[in-house]
């Protein structure tokens, strides 16, 4: 296990690098650490506007597991469109059920497609968590959300929404809203042809077609 002097070298070699090429070694150091230490550090660094750097240090955040959600979920940031987009990216990865709140505000209510997309994958991809009834109403906030997502002005929000739709419809009782949601999305009101696509493919797996 990385020990506290190790990590507070990596931290420092990230600050103290001068070069887009040491900046991504160090970050990778650091997220060879494992350490939770290392959150605060990397969510900095996914806001240097680095797609490549930002990659490595969600990759990171991702390798941590569900432990690392409530430190990602307290330091999402409402300035940098970007630092959001991986954020909220790690949490639809990290699939833990605590994001369950941030992942529909991001949905139905952040500016940013990509973050937007991201909340939408991850709702579909949730570990769920508590009694019958609990997660039986975790699911419909979900549906309920992607539901409202199927309507979002840019085609890959709405793509993702029909994905994530039929992942839950798969594994419990049919909505009937969804299952209009996914046929409206079929039809000529949906202008772009690979979302009408993605959406009968899902209701076809669904067998609701």
């Amino acid at each position: 296990m990385t020990s506290g002097s190790e990590l507070a070298q990596a931290i420092a070699s990230v600050d103290a690098a001068t070069t887009s090429a040491e900046l991504m070694q160090a970050t990778a150091a650091l997220v060879r650490c494992k350490h939770m230490g290392a959150i605060p550090k990397l969510l900095e660094v996914i806001g240097f506007n680095n797609p490549a750097l930002a990659g490595i240090a969600f990759s990171g955040l991702v390798a941590l597991g569900p432990e690392a959600a409530p430190q990602i979920l307290d330091r999402l940031d409402p300035q940098n469109y970007g630092a959001r987009a991986w954020s909220v990216r790690a949490l639809a990865e990290i699939a833990d059920s605590c994001a369950l709140d941030a992942l529909i505000e991001a949905l139905c209510n952040d500016i940013g497609p990509s973050v937007r997309r991201a909340a939408a994958k991850g709702l579909g991809n949730l570990r769920l968590r508590g009694t019958a009834m609990e997660i039986s109403s975790q699911r419909q906030r979900c549906v309920h959300a992607l539901n409202h997502g199927t309507h979002d002005s840019e085609w890959v929000v709405r793509y993702s929404c029909c994905a994530s739709l039929e992942r839950l419809l798969s594994t419990g009782a049919f909505e009937d809203q969804a299952i209009q949601s996914l046929r409206e999305r079929t039809g000529r009101t949906e202008r772009v042809k690979v979302v009408r696509l993605r959406a009968s493919k899902a209701l076809q797996r669904l067998k609701a077609g």
